[in-house]
């Protein structure tokens, strides 16, 4: 896409509802939700970075294997502050950590499913799917459903507006001098309750305005997953700005 081309879009999309009417499903099949913990400030990020860009190409993805980055902001004092980053996003890995989902905090860290994973080989999705949840988007408006296969703790709406081809001229700190690409960068991020009605667990939202930072998106993407005892149940995700 030129970038005049991808400007304008995105311009508009700063002022324009986001998406028309649509219905997702996740049916029952098992997913892969993963994640990482980055930060501009931090040198050994940018290849952890560069390896999850390669994750656009997947087949399954926003199928079955869903990817998030999260900024965090606790490098920012060594002289450079990252734009992308957010004390709320710094405050999710510390959850992963207070339920023994990793013994400690560092970037880059990844997480599959609630699980801290130290590469490798990347895990398939998971074999078995835990229920079906659903989402009917009506412009701004999100109004989701979670029907589990068994019984478990209330679970809690995610919503996550996603990135890709984000860049950064770092002037400061660990990576000065150099410019770093960002893929799967969460700009936005809500945590959200609901209530059982009939077997089923439904929760909606109110997606907010579009942040300043998403104007230089090459693509945009809404990820929506269910997480029940801090540990992710199931997951949809759409593209917003088709390449």
């Amino acid at each position: 896409m030129k970038a005049w081309v991808r400007a304008w879009i995105c311009g508009w999309l700063l002022t324009a509802p986001l998406a028309q009417a649509e219905l997702l499903t996740s049916g029952n099949r098992g997913i892969r939700l993963i994640e990482l913990y980055t930060s501009e400030g931090c040198s050994s990020c940018p290849p952890a970075e560069e390896w999850l860009s390669g994750l656009q190409d997947l087949p399954g993805l926003w199928r079955d294997t869903f990817v998030l980055a999260f900024h965090v902001s606790y490098w920012d004092y060594l002289g450079w502050r990252d734009p992308y980053g957010s004390k709320a996003f710094s405050a999710r890995q510390y959850q992963h950590l207070n339920a023994r989902h990793s013994r400690s905090v560092y970037t880059p860290q990844f997480f599959i499913n609630s699980r801290e994973w130290r590469g490798g080989q990347l895990p398939e999705p998971a074999s078995q799917s835990t229920g079906e949840l659903r989402v009917d988007t009506r412009g701004s408006l999100i109004e989701a459903s979670f029907t589990p296969l068994n019984a478990m703790a209330a679970p809690e709406l995610h919503l996550a507006l996603v990135a890709m081809g984000l860049t950064s001229q770092v002037t400061a700190g660990e990576n000065r001098s150099r410019v770093l690409k960002h893929d799967f960068c969460v700009l936005q991020h809500q945590q959200l309750k609901g209530e059982w009605r009939q077997g089923a667990w439904h929760s909606q939202a109110q997606w907010p305005a579009l942040p300043a930072t998403a104007a230089g998106a090459s693509r945009l993407a809404r990820v929506y997953w269910i997480e029940s005892g801090g540990e992710v149940q199931q997951a949809l995700g759409h593209w917003l700005v088709e390449p």
